[in-house]
């Protein structure tokens, strides 16, 4: 899992980093595969 910190943004290269992680993020809802029990 990614942690992301609010005050990053505010850093040198914030936007770019939000940007980044936006791009590369799955959009819409993850698919889980295995089984449970």
């Amino acid at each position: 899992g990614v942690q992301f910190h609010p005050e990053s943004i505010l850093t040198q290269h914030g936007h770019a980093l939000l940007r980044n992680f936006l791009e590369e993020a799955p959009h819409g809802h993850s698919q889980r595969t295995g089984t449970t029990g």
